[in-house]
């Protein structure tokens, strides 16, 4: 399979998100800077860019948006990055027991071959090779710059505390093996790649999630609303058109507990150019008091003193698992706002 081949898979990422490919890889700011892009999206119709950029780094992908944006201010400029390298999922699912979770024993499997040198190797190969043929080939597909694959892995890799193998006792053989795999199961359990890329407000897309029936329907560009469908799984269609319930319950999460300051941020979002779509949670439900009062209804949200909004054990375990998916990105861009507009008004108050 060809790179160019490969490569795309960005037409029906484009089309799913109801926007029409341009066949150019890079796109120049107010700066006069050229920046480098997977691909380039126009949605005349809502007036939205969306720029998928081939940055190796999120902050530079989030400043690329500003500077593009000034060039076209009718416009709303989206940002979105893949990404083919991800050593936690790699590792939890090489090396897992099925659940998504580090099997210890796998590792240390691994590592007891890995120090038989030579005579290891090939046992190595054959009991993981295959499964981790999928993550290699990935990264391959997805015709992003070598080194955004290297700075990526260097990242995730600089993200582990490795100054606490000082604290693990030096053992030679099965027991010092068993402690490396404690402390990499540790460390690899909780790691968040995407965390960076929702930091600075774009959308990352992890590519190596996609499986091969699922690189074929992309390359393919004829099953549009299962490409959506597969969006949807990852989370990355919610960034772009976020249900209105989910991004409200996200907002009473941040602490934008009243109507008003959920409208404002709803409002904020369209502003931007995430468009809003049908309820996720609660069906049929439109205007944002009678939202905010079937989240309570469900027991997602309580009302406590002062009208401030709390979430509920039932609405913090919907909010943990929609806090990791690559649509969270929006949700810092709305509350980075927020906390700019209340900077500014609590200096005026102290004029």
């Amino acid at each position: 399979m060809t790179g160019e081949k490969d490569g795309d898979i960005w037409k029906s990422f484009c089309t799913a998100l109801g926007a029409e490919h341009r066949e150019h890889k890079e796109i120049q700011g107010s700066s006069g800077l050229k920046h480098a892009v997977q691909a380039i999206a126009v949605d005349d119709k809502d007036k939205r860019l969306i720029l998928v950029s081939a940055e190796p780094n999120p902050r530079v992908a989030a400043l690329m948006r500003v500077d593009v944006q000034v060039t076209m201010p009718d416009v709303r400029v989206l940002v979105a990055r893949p990404l083919a390298v991800d050593l936690a999922h790699t590792a939890r699912t090489v090396f897992g027991n099925g659940n998504g979770e580090l099997d210890i024993a796998n590792v240390v499997n691994a590592l007891s071959m890995l120090a038989m040198g030579d005579a290891g190797t090939e046992t190595l190969k054959q009991a993981y090779g295959p499964a981790l043929a999928p993550f290699l080939h990935a990264m391959g597909r997805s015709n992003l710059p070598i080194l955004s694959h290297i700075m990526n892995g260097i990242q995730q890799a600089a993200s582990i505390d490795w100054m606490r193998l000082r604290d693990i006792p030096a053992t030679e053989g099965t027991d010092g093996l068993i402690r490396f795999g404690q402390f990499f199961f540790e460390q690899f359990q909780h790691l968040d790649n995407l965390a960076e890329d929702r930091e600075q407000g774009i959308c990352p897309i992890p590519t190596y999630e996609l499986s091969d029936a699922d690189w074929e329907m992309f390359l393919q560009g004829k099953r549009i609303e299962d490409v959506q469908e597969r969006l949807r799984a990852l989370g990355v269609y919610q960034y772009f058109f976020p249900p209105k319930d989910t991004l409200t319950l996200g907002l009473i999460d941040r602490g934008m507990n009243t109507p008003e300051m959920v409208a404002r941020g709803l409002e904020l979002a369209e502003r931007d150019g995430h468009q809003l779509s049908q309820n996720a949670i609660i069906p049929d439900v439109a205007e944002i008091p009678d939202i905010m009062e079937e989240l309570r209804a469900k027991g997602l949200t309580l009302e406590a003193e002062f009208e401030s909004e709390n979430l509920t054990s039932d609405g913090r375990k919907v909010r943990s698992t929609l806090r990791v998916r690559p649509a969270e990105g929006l949700l810092e861009k709305i509350s980075k706002v927020f906390s700019v507009k209340l900077d500014m008004s609590l200096k005026d108050l102290l004029k």
